[in-house]
């Protein structure tokens, strides 16, 4: 009834703060559909304030992350997800959460643990012998049974079948590590398990959390 009261009005802008945080889970997403489908129609510029990022990633142009009233970042939804800013948009994007593992650069290699290294085909840009680091990785971008450029071996926690999906949680390390496989897995608590990722998936943070580029040229 409030967005229709708007709309007879004729605004050139509208302030969502939250419209859908009262719904259960059905009528969200309907509404959610509704949502975009006045912007489509109406034309309007439209600002949503929300803390659900799948409401931000599948109605915005344009995302603006704050934290404690500061700007962290400003891009597209897939700019976002593909190149976050640092940890905090990194962890805020994605569900479940993403990866991140501490690392220390090391003779031209990411260690994550004595058995865990990473030999990266080209340089951080701007990280120096000994530097310490967060190696971050989305849960779907995690690999079970497929070659990958690296491995990361685990003992399995929980496995939580989803029909179309399974997240198998691994301690690695004494970190928690989620892979996000759409295949329906099952396995034991306590079992070894090997994951594989491409080099082309890895986020690369330094010890302050602000993302950390490759540089262009190999090693």
């Amino acid at each position: 009834m409030a967005i229709g009261r708007s709309i007879v009005q004729k605004p050139e802008l509208f302030l969502f703060d939250e419209p859908l945080s009262n719904l259960d889970a059905a009528l969200r997403v309907e509404m959610r559909q509704e949502i975009q489908q006045l912007h489509s129609t109406l034309k309007n510029t439209m600002i949503y304030v929300t803390h659900d990022q799948v409401e931000a990633m599948t109605l915005a142009d344009r995302i603006v992350v704050l934290y404690k009233g500061k700007i962290e970042q400003v891009g597209t939804p897939l700019e976002l997800y593909n190149a976050p800013a640092n940890l905090f948009v990194a962890e805020f994007i994605g569900t479940p959460k993403i990866n991140i593992l501490p690392a220390v650069w090391r003779k031209g290699t990411l260690h994550i643990t004595d058995d865990i290294i990473f030999p990266l085909s080209r340089k951080p840009a701007g990280v120096r012998e000994g530097d310490k680091m967060f190696v971050a990785i989305r849960p779907e971008h995690m690999q079970y049974q497929q070659p990958g450029d690296f491995s990361l071996t685990g003992r399995t926690r929980l496995c939580e079948l989803q029909g179309d999906s399974t997240l198998v949680w691994l301690d690695i390390d004494g970190h928690s590590v989620c892979l996000k496989s759409f295949q329906q897995l099952s396995f034991p608590s306590r079992q070894s398990l090997t994951l594989t990722v491409q080099e082309a998936h890895l986020h690369l943070f330094d010890a302050l959390g602000k993302r950390v580029v490759l540089s262009p040229t190999s090693l």
